[in-house]
């Protein structure tokens, strides 16, 4: 997880109760309670600085107008693999280090003429079957991503392959918790009523980033997408609760800048020249450090 990135959480279930921490009563069900947020500046990180804390707790007597509800999810990869052996012929490691660490014993990477709006794409379109949801009906695409074909973004090429003509798409950037923020935001707009069907996407395609000679980070990244589809309810919302920080500070430990400057020189060989960025830089025991740290006061 990013030091710099926003730290989340957010919990979905049929009963009223979350892993994000103990609710004062036990609800019987959400057609008769639902959630309320109220926002307490209670917890002092260890830096001093005073973080806002996002509680939820049970209301009873009240309910949703409207809700959201999960109702389809798809996934698609690349077919290329690049295995933790493969990895041993270009940096000092094997697979029993880098499996006992993170779990991770290969990671797909994009081919040459694989584009990662062609595999958002698809995921999305296994969500809508899934749903039973025609694509024109879908209200709106948003594509969580760092990585994205165009710098300009990807989602309406997203919305163009799927023929979603009536749908409004944008991305969004949060790195690892992006994902976690388009399902708050598309819940957030299925509550006001503005959609009504939401195909939510994260898909990174970070080979692209990667300096497969850097032990620190070429055994974390790889390229894929996963989509999940939301659509209104009437009477309760199947997003018990979510809790949201963000820590602007931790930035220099994991980043992947823009590797140029920002004038072209005005020569005959600069003024063309193409932007850049840079590899992914990191270090891992100060995001290591962040993470044991952060997740857990998300959880309480």
């Amino acid at each position: 997880m990013p030091a710099s990135a926003a730290s989340s959480s957010a919990a979905s279930s049929s009963h009223c109760k979350t892993h994000a921490q103990a609710l004062p009563q036990r609800c019987q069900s959400l057609q008769q309670h639902a959630y309320r947020r109220s926002i307490c500046n209670t917890h002092i990180k260890p830096s001093g600085s005073r973080s806002r804390q996002v509680k939820v707790s049970c209301a009873a007597g009240q309910q949703w107008d409207t809700g959201c509800k999960l109702v389809g999810c798809g996934s698609s990869v690349p077919e290329a693999v690049l295995s933790n052996k493969d990895l041993e012929q270009l940096v000092e490691t094997d697979d029993d280090w880098i499996a006992s660490r993170t779990g991770i014993r290969r990671r797909h990477i994009l081919g040459k003429h694989e584009t990662l709006s062609d595999h958002a794409a698809k995921a999305s379109q296994q969500a809508l079957d899934m749903a039973g949801i025609h694509a024109e009906d879908v209200d709106l695409i948003i594509l969580a991503t760092s990585s994205p074909d165009d710098l300009f973004g990807s989602a309406c090429r997203v919305q163009s392959i799927l023929g979603a003509k009536n749908a409004t798409a944008f991305d969004l950037t949060a790195a690892c918790s992006g994902f976690v923020i388009g399902l708050i935001s598309a819940a957030s707009y299925i509550r006001t009523g503005l959609y009504r069907n939401i195909i939510v996407i994260g898909a990174d395609a970070l080979s692209r980033y990667t300096d497969w000679r850097d032990r620190s980070t070429c055994i974390l990244f790889g390229d894929g997408t996963g989509a999940m589809v939301l659509t209104a309810q009437q009477g309760q919302c199947s997003l018990l609760g979510l809790d949201a920080h963000s820590d602007g500070g931790g930035q220099k430990h994991l980043n992947c800048y823009f590797s140029q400057e920002g004038l072209k020189p005005l020569n005959s060989t600069g003024a063309s020249a193409e932007g850049s960025f840079s590899n992914i830089a990191m270090s891992g025991q100060d995001v290591f450090r962040f993470a044991v740290r952060a997740v857990p006061l998300v959880r309480h």
